[in-house]
């Protein structure tokens, strides 16, 4: 993609500049992900923009696969968002925090909205830990597509 003053006027561009980037990359081996895989991974990246633009401010701690790609681009693809709330004090005050992050505009043509919620945790492998299933769905202005499912 262009430098990241350059605005796009349209989702379609921002679109259209993650496949041939996404492109480019594969076909150096710059990637060990397929071109839809980095597709997703930079619809994943429009997402956490938002959960992480508060900077070193933000009450957020990524982790599993996802943070796994953000420190070594090479490792496995993966399909949803693992995060820790660092200051919510309950699962509902995390799950209004998060969906008022994913909820900011950046001006990228695209917003997210909360689609489904499930608690879960506290199985046998996980005794004592609280978590919830949250599904966000992105939308441009033609397009709705499941983005990012958070824990």
């Amino acid at each position: 993609m262009s430098g990241p003053d350059e605005r796009y006027r349209s989702w379609r561009g921002v679109s259209q500049a993650i496949k041939t980037e996404a492109s480019r990359a594969a076909k150096s081996g710059e990637s060990s992900l397929t071109v839809s895989e980095q597709i997703v991974q930079a619809n994943h990246d429009r997402f956490l923009s938002r959960i992480f633009a508060d900077g070193e401010e933000s009450e957020w701690l990524l982790k599993g696969g996802t943070a796994m790609l953000a420190r070594v681009p090479r490792s496995r693809a993966t399909k949803d968002v693992d995060l820790a709330a660092v200051a919510a004090t309950d699962l509902d005050a995390a799950q209004d925090a998060l969906e008022l992050a994913a909820s900011r505009d950046l001006g990228d043509h695209v917003s997210f909205q909360l689609t489904a919620s499930r608690a879960t945790g506290r199985g046998e492998n996980q005794p004592g830990v609280l978590t919830r299933r949250l599904v966000f769905t992105g939308q441009d202005a033609t397009t709705r597509w499941r983005t990012a499912t958070a824990r």
